[in-house]
Formats: C-alpha cells, sequence, structure tokens
C-alpha cells in the first residue's frame, strides 16, 4: 500500500517541469491531476467489491501491475495526452489497492482499530514519500522526469513480490457480481456521513497540496521545485506521524479535533501568502498537516469497525470514493477560479469551502453525540 500510494505523488514536484517543458497552464495540470482521480474513482465504482468474493490479494496484486504500467508509461510520455493515461492508470491502481489492502490490513489484524491505523498510516505515508522521491529527482537527478520512475520501477518489483508472499486472509470465493455493488447498508448510513464528510475535507487538502504546493511556493514565497515539494512531504509527514503519535484517541474525537485544526491550519496559510512568509507557511502546513492525520484516522478507524465483515470491501470503497471525489473537484476548481481571477483569490474560495464543511461536520457531530442512543 505504501508503494502504490507512493507513485500518486510522486508527479507532485514534477508537474512545474512538466508545465515548463511542453508550455502547458497551471489549469492543464490540475486537469492532469484530476485524471487520477477518474482511475480511483472507475477502480472502486466496479472493482471496490471484488475483494469481498475473490480475495484480497489477487486485487492487491493487479492493483500494483495497473501502478507498474502506469510508471512506464510516465518513462516515455511526451506530451499531456500520454501524461493523462499514466495518472489514469496509476487512480486504477489505488483505487482498486484501497479496498483491497485496507480489508486485507483489518482481517490480519484481531483489533480492526490497529488494522485501520496501518492502512491511514501506510496511506499518509506513501502520499508523503512521493513528493520528495520526485523533489529530489527534480533538483539533483540527470534526465529527472525519466530517471525518477526507473527507481520506482525497482520498488514496485519489490511490493509485488511481497504481494506474492503474503497470505490470503480467509475470504471466501464467491461468484463475482460485476455491476457496481458499492455502498452502504441501510441501517449504517447515519453512521457512515460524518466519517465520509471529514474524510472529504481531509482530501481535499491532500488534493490542493499534490497538485498545487509547488507552484504556490514558487509564485508567492520565492522557493524552488524541491522546496516546494517539501511542503507537500511536510503535511502528509506530519499527518502520518500524528496518526501513530496519537493513535490512542478515540476515533470520535480524533476526527473532531483533526477537523477543527484542519480548518486553523488553512486559515493560517492565506495570511502567510500574502505576506510571502515561508515561516508562516510551514507551520500553516504543519497545523493542517495535523489536522489531515487526525480527521483521517479517525473516520477510517470509525467506517472500519462499522463495516460489516462481508460489506468491508465494498463499505471502505464507498468511503474512498467521497474522498478522492473530494480530492479532485475542488482542485479543478482553484484552477479554473486562479485563471480568472488569480491564485490567491482561488485559494481563498477552497479555505473557505472545506473550512466551513468541516466546522459544519463537527457542530452536526457535537449535536449528534448528545442525543441519547
Amino acid at each position: 500500500m505504501f508503494v502504490v500510494l507512493l507513485g500518486s505523488t510522486v508527479p507532485t514536484p514534477l508537474y512545474d517541469l512538466y508545465r515548463a517543458e511542453w508550455h502547458t497552464s497551471t489549469f492543464t495540470m490540475t486537469v492532469v491531476f484530476a485524471s487520477y482521480v477518474v482511475g480511483v474513482l472507475a477502480a472502486l465504482v466496479f472493482g471496490g467489491h471484488l475483494s469481498d468474493y475473490v480475495g484480497r490479494r489477487p486485487v492487491a496484486l493487479v492493483a500494483a501491475l495497473f501502478v507498474f504500467a502506469s510508471a512506464l508509461v510516465f518513462e516515455f510520455a511526451t506530451n499531456v495526452l500520454e501524461l493523462n493515461v499514466a495518472r489514469l492508470l496509476t487512480g486504477l491502481g489505488v483505487g482498486l489497492c484501497a479496498g483491497a489492502v485496507t480489508s486485507a490490513l483489518r482481517d490480519l489484524h484481531p483489533n480492526p482499530a490497529h488494522g485501520a491505523l496501518a492502512s491511514s498510516v501506510a496511506t499518509s505515508g506513501g502520499l508523503a514519500a512521493g513528493p520528495l522521491l520526485g523533489g529530489l529527482a527534480a533538483r539533483w537527478a540527470p534526465f529527472p522526469l525519466h530517471t525518477v520512475y526507473l527507481g520506482y520501477l525497482v520498488l514496485l518489483v519489490i511490493a509485488l513480490i511481497a504481494v506474492v508472499r503474503v497470505p490470503e486472509t480467509g475470504c471466501r470465493r464467491r461468484p463475482v457480481p460485476w455491476q457496481p455493488r458499492i455502498g452502504v447498508p441501510h441501517s449504517l448510513r447515519r453512521q457512515f456521513v460524518r466519517p465520509a464528510l471529514a474524510v472529504c475535507c481531509a482530501y481535499a487538502v491532500n488534493g490542493l497540496y499534490s497538485a498545487l504546493a509547488p507552484t504556490v511556493a514558487r509564485e508567492y514565497l520565492g522557493a524552488s521545485v524541491l522546496v516546494g515539494s517539501l511542503t507537500v512531504v511536510l503535511m502528509l509527514g506530519v499527518s502520518a506521524v500524528a496518526q501513530v503519535a496519537l493513535h490512542a484517541r478515540p476515533a470520535h474525537r480524533a476526527q473532531r479535533e483533526g477537523l477543527w485544526l484542519l480548518t486553523a491550519g488553512l486559515l493560517l496559510l492565506l495570511p502567510a501568502l500574502s505576506w510571502h512568509s515561508p515561516a508562516v507557511f510551514a507551520g500553516a502546513t504543519a497545523v493542517t498537516g495535523l489536522g489531515q492525520g487526525l480527521a483521517f484516522r479517525g473516520s477510517l478507524t470509525l467506517v472500519s469497525e462499522t463495516a460489516p465483515a462481508a460489506d468491508k470491501g465494498r463499505m471502505i470503497s464507498a468511503y474512498y470514493v467521497g474522498a478522492y471525489v473530494a480530492t479532485a473537484v475542488p482542485v479543478l476548481a482553484v484552477g479554473a477560479i486562479a485563471e480568472e481571477a488569480g491564485l490567491f483569490t482561488a485559494c481563498a474560495a477552497f479555505v473557505a469551502a472545506i473550512g466551513a464543511t468541516a466546522l459544519a461536520t463537527t457542530t452536526t457531530f457535537s449535536r449528534s453525540a448528545r442525543k441519547p442512543q
């Protein structure tokens, strides 16, 4: 899971290089980023339930093979269309991996909360390591748009070997219904709404940083591509550390506090850009990462503990559908607004929308928590 998610953010610091080399716009690169989300959603909707029927390991293997193919396309890409194809293949791999591997980790550990923690930390750690690998390549590697993917292909081979050696987690093989079977049992929908909104807020922030942080850092802070990519590493790295360090926090509390911190971090971003202050920007990024990690871990734990065993794959996939829709749609909106009104205005609109959603989610939670069960 770590290696597959790493591949989804390796291109983050390279988007500026592609844009400069091929003379494309900011909005075009946000569309390339969104192609990844289309692949994720297609995999989740049409394949999110497969691991409940054929087993976790076969689906995880197919996921790794999709990402392997995407790295090959990236290696030889010469235009934006090929970048879109590569990102689409990455998304297919990540979408299959999300439901299957999260379910497998939960199956492998007797405590579902620990299985969910392993999944969320692997996800955040992989997302954080990708920009670091890409940023180091952009700064020092010869032919950075190609060298980085050769190294990543080696990591994927190791991951494929590891998946082959992992035991199947006892999923009973059944005939596969090929129509979409993603969703939440009717009796659990009310319990599902708040974690789903929480992860939407957390993943919207992922999308903003992954698609635009290097560009924002260059235009407002005068930073290099490497420094811009390190802001993504900082946000996701703090997220991963927070999930481990604060794993004992009850899931409901982690989700609520995470959304508060996420909102505070986002509000700090605007003065950081206005003042062109790298220090304030770094502080805002760290607070945002802390909130993102708590909100993600808390919401995933709640969904993982709630999901019945027979429907775990499709329910977790439904959770990730919301997450990845939130990854793409706000970023596309930011790109479109930036073309017309400038990047600062676009970021301000993003902060207002996500902050309002996060605070509304915590308010709803607080009111429902006081009601007798």
